[in-house]
């Protein structure tokens, strides 16, 4: 081997060397940018699960108010039903207690 054929091996040596160099930066590069990725798809995960359980907590607080809304929403109905019932009540009461008494006054023959 002569000196020219040692440089010239050396000079593509040294080339190649270069080259493998700028690969392994490249993808030393690439690797961060997989990391950082990989990252903030955890970050995304946890922020969509995270978001499930607040939607899905939200979700029982709603039908629970769905269930106190109608419960007030009821409420006059129900009073209204009393009401109507103890009217009723009273004025059959008073139809009665008239018929009761206008017998009452007949058979004793009681005249105003």
């Amino acid at each position: 081997m002569n000196e020219v054929d040692v440089y010239t091996q050396l000079t593509a040596l040294d080339q190649r060397s270069s080259v493998s160099e700028h690969r392994i930066a490249d993808l030393e590069e690439e690797q961060k940018q997989i990391y950082k990725l990989t990252s903030s798809v955890q970050e995304l995960a946890f922020s969509i699960k995270s978001m499930t359980e607040e939607q899905a907590r939200q979700s029982k607080e709603l039908a629970r108010q769905a269930e106190r809304v109608r419960c007030i929403e009821e409420r006059p109905d129900k009073d209204k039903a009393r009401i109507v019932d103890a009217i009723a009540k009273y004025v059959l009461t008073a139809i009665v207690s008239f018929v009761v008494a206008y017998i009452m006054f007949k058979a004793t023959g009681f005249k105003f």
